[in-house]
């Protein structure tokens, strides 16, 4: 009676459809990993029929046709993933998002025709003791060609490195620690290990199957003690790192929900102020009512020894281009806001006690025959600028990672027919390119007067490019700040994807990231990249008898 693995070893089909349609699949399940479906496990799983079909497509009679099947499996595999995770991309413009799915794919692509040729190491016959290294060196390079090709991806004509292969793993956030240590692209180096591993034992005990002789299978066990000293690593800095002094910065950050017609719409300039004006002064009242309970619930139990402080923020801050005037670009340097601008923002601050960051848009000024005037075409710059409450502080810092087709259209002097094409998805003209800033620190600002932080600013999709943040020299605690707009991509699943990516900001630099965005998640991000549960925190702070703080995250 043959046994259970006999009955298992069967023979896949071979046909070059057969094996494009699995590919297909493999990417596919792998998007399901991601938003709006979040099945994060099967990023140690989905990559095993692509290295099945890889290993199945050798050709004897050219070594050339190998390569050119391995490289076109990988670009169906690449199709499958970027087609249904970037079909958010329809919200803003289906060209865009065929075009770039098609260009992503090449990425995988790559990977697939180095995979091929290491596949071609991997041995299952020989006895476990004289396969093991052979095999441990396949799953090695192997793991080390998606780590290259994805942060290749991550760069390249600006890159694109928007949901690696490890951004799942943040679900799993013991496994996210080493991102510390060897980046979100390094960290995809385990699931890729893992995939192989268990693809090589798969492959064994299907040829025990059939012979009927079964085998010690070192690749898994040493696949499991990878992500098992993975784990532990995660265990032990995030025990360690909760030692560490805590440094607070009490923060509003305000979202605003606005639509894009909404902001497109010069009429509504006065309309959006009033708006924002109206989610302060209604945050601002729950937090009073909140210490008025809190200081009634003190006095009724007799907890003298306790003193209740109400709400303050250091900041508030507001959304990626949340402010309908703009600042202005003197060519000799000078910054100035406009007279509507200033005024609303030092009415606010005065109001509130505080300071301020908002998302705005820079115009350059130059001369001409009428005066000074503003020239979008000469200079326009997506910022977020810095408002102190008492120096009325003026600082700007301008977004550096562009997107081509959303901020700019590449070779538009060149190409006149891509601008045609932008128009006619998006369904309106782009009228200048964003110009890419230039600062290289980040802001400053004083707390009581005593003590100083450093807001490290990531704007729009800049909190899912993780070199980017390391341009920025750490001299005092680091608070990263992310101001972005996702309304683009109305209520797709891309606001949770930018969110999901995003955290792996706050493991690499071990800094907390606080986000506002218009549409989407707002919210705060500790350092081991969760989310801080807001609707458990305090609106005030708590001083004991010892004056010792215990401090509660605070958001609006």
């Amino acid at each position: 009676m043959p046994s259970l693995l006999e009955k298992l070893s069967f023979k896949l089909p071979v046909k070059l459809p057969t094996k494009l349609f699995v590919a297909s699949v493999s990417g596919i399940l792998l998007a399901l990993a991601y938003p709006p479906f979040n099945q994060s496990f099967l990023i140690h799983f989905t990559l095993i029929p692509l290295l099945w079909v890889l290993s199945l497509s050798s050709d004897p009679s050219s070594n050339k046709k190998t390569l050119k099947r391995n490289f076109t499996l990988g670009y169906f595999f690449g199709l499958g993933f970027f087609l249904l995770n970037f079909k958010w991309l329809i919200t803003v413009a289906w060209v865009g998002w065929f075009a770039l799915s098609l260009y992503l794919a090449l990425f995988p692509a790559l990977f697939a025709l180095l995979s091929g040729v290491f596949i071609r190491l991997i041995e299952v016959e020989k006895n476990a003791s004289q396969r093991f290294l052979k095999n441990t060196l396949a799953t090695l390079l192997i793991s080390a060609s998606w780590v290259g090709t994805e942060w290749l991806r991550s760069w390249l004509l600006t890159g694109m490195g928007w949901n690696g292969l490890a951004v799942p793993l943040i679900e799993t956030p013991l496994l996210a620690q080493l991102a510390e240590a060897v980046g979100v692209y390094g960290l995809s180096f385990l699931p890729v290990f893992i995939n192989v591993s268990l693809f090589i034992t798969l492959r064994a005990l299907l040829h025990e199957g059939r012979t009927g002789k079964l085998k010690a299978h070192p690749e898994f066990c040493l696949a499991m003690a990878v992500l098992a000293a993975v784990f532990f690593f995660g265990m032990y800095r995030a025990n360690d790192l909760k030692q560490q002094p805590v440094v607070e910065l009490k923060t509003t950050c305000i979202q605003g929900n606005f639509s894009l017609a909404e902001y497109r719409n010069p009429h509504n300039r006065f309309l959006i102020l009033e708006r924002y004006e109206a989610i302060l002064a209604d945050s601002f009242s729950n937090y009073n009512a909140a210490y008025e309970t809190a200081l009634s619930s003190m006095l009724a139990s007799d907890q003298a020894s306790q003193i209740i402080h109400p709400y303050q923020p250091d900041i508030i801050i507001f959304p990626e281009d949340s402010m309908s005037f703009d600042y202005y670009k003197y060519e000799n340097g000078q910054q100035a806001l406009d007279r509507y601008g200033e005024q609303w923002l030092s009415t606010i601050a005065q109001t509130y006690q505080t300071n301020l960051m908002v998302g705005i848009t820079g115009k350059a000024i130059e001369q001409s025959e009428r005066g000074l005037i503003a020239n979008p075409q000469k200079g326009l710059w997506n910022s977020l600028l810095l408002y102190g409450k008492n120096s009325n502080l003026l600082e700007t810092r301008s977004k550096k990672h562009l997107v081509p087709f959303g901020e700019y259209i590449p070779f538009r002097q060149h190409l006149p027919f891509l601008e045609w094409i932008f128009k006619q998805s998006a369904g309106f003209a782009m009228s200048g390119d964003v110009l890419s800033g230039t600062e290289k620190s980040p802001f400053y600002l004083e707390i009581d007067d005593k003590s100083m932080i450093q807001l490290t600013p990531a704007i729009c999709f800049e909190d899912t490019v993780p070199t980017l943040l390391n341009h920025y020299e750490i001299k005092h605690p680091n608070f990263l700040i992310n101001a972005t707009n996702d309304g683009w991509f109305l209520k797709s699943e891309a606001l949770e994807q930018h969110y999901q990516n995003s955290k792996f900001r706050s493991i690499e630099q071990r800094a907390p990231l606080i986000r506002s965005g218009n549409t989407g998640r707002s919210g705060i991000i500790n350092i081991f990249g969760r989310e801080e549960d807001w609707e458990n925190s305090s609106s005030f702070t708590y001083l004991d008898s010892t004056d010792n703080i215990t401090p509660h995250e605070i958001g609006s």
